[in-house]
């Protein structure tokens, strides 16, 4: 196992001497058939303020096919495109601009694939200033999972709704990924929580993140927040 360990740590050194990875690219729009794991595709150049991620996990979200299918810069064999924004993984190097981040921090990061290569390699070049520490608690897995619905869910409660403390918050569909990360926000923000959710796992689920009370989508909405003792109903509806 050590052996393996130490072969493994000597050939991915040795693609990032002579500047080529893997990845998986397109050349054009279409279904998951047009993306190709390559080997040989050129690290990204890095700019002064960019950090060198070496990806241990990847995340994969709506928007993800989306851009595969047709929402970014038009790929082609001259200008092979990676996708993927969501991802979690170890500082190779950094950039003459960067200050807080160094060799060997564990970091997860949402990219910029409209401008720039996604995740959906072992290296992506990212902004040091659109990065956080990986919690520790969290898998690789895990932690992919995560940058796009947070910011997603913080940018909407804070800079749309600039949500006040005390207020009620309706989160559609409680038990999805921008719900769940929603729902724990909302708590944080101090906002009492109605969450809605149709089945008895998501109902739970929804409970478990923290939710004041769960409606179902099932039936009218307006009505239940009133039983619930809420006469207003919800002053923010997310999303």
């Amino acid at each position: 196992a050590e052996y393996c360990s130490g072969f493994l740590r000597v050939f991915c050194y040795f693609f990032l001497l002579r500047g080529r990875m893997k990845a998986w690219k397109i050349t054009e729009f279409g279904s998951v058939d047009v993306m190709k794991l390559v080997d040989d595709f050129p690290i990204p150049e890095m700019k002064p303020s960019d950090i060198l991620v070496k990806n241990k996990a990847v995340g994969s979200n709506p928007i993800d096919y989306k851009a595969r299918s047709g929402a970014t810069v038009v790929p082609s064999e001259e200008n092979p495109r990676i996708v993927g924004w969501d991802a979690a993984g170890v500082v190779e190097q950094v950039g003459s601009e960067v200050v807080g981040f160094n060799v060997g921090d564990e970091v997860y990061y949402a990219g910029d694939i409209m401008r720039r290569l996604g995740c959906y390699a072992e290296f992506t070049a990212v902004d040091y200033r659109i990065v956080g520490r990986k919690p520790k608690s969290l898998s690789w897995s895990d932690a992919s999972t995560i940058p796009l619905v947070a910011i997603t869910a913080w940018e909407t409660m804070k800079e749309d709704m600039v949500v006040e403390e005390g207020s009620e918050l309706l989160v559609i569909n409680g038990a999805g990924g921008l719900g769940s990360m929603a729902i724990q926000l909302g708590k944080q923000l101090g906002l009492t929580v109605i969450a809605t959710a149709s089945r008895q796992e998501t109902v739970e689920w929804c409970k478990k993140l923290g939710a004041d009370h769960v409606i179902t989508h099932r039936e009218p909405l307006a009505p239940q927040p009133e039983k619930l003792g809420h006469a207003r109903g919800a002053r923010y509806v997310f999303p």
